[in-house]
């Protein structure tokens, strides 16, 4: 990795262009679906991941003491 991030620094920007528009039509692309996806599901509750976990059966506490 510390290859390539030299190589990158030391570029030239001329090279380096068609790279960042790529970045940058990604970055668009991105927010805009993340706009739209936003108001798709606003008022619906996504539940935390926590909130999807099944509860501990009291048999699996006293696996870890044994």
């Amino acid at each position: 990795m510390r290859h390539v991030s030299a190589k990158w620094s030391h570029m030239d920007k001329k090279l380096k262009e068609p790279y960042n528009d790529m970045a940058a039509q990604d970055k668009a692309r991105y927010d805009k679906q993340l706009v739209e996806f936003t108001h798709a599901t606003e008022g619906i509750h996504h539940p935390h991941i926590f909130d999807l976990r099944r509860p501990r059966k009291s048999s699996d506490a006293n696996d870890y003491h044994s």
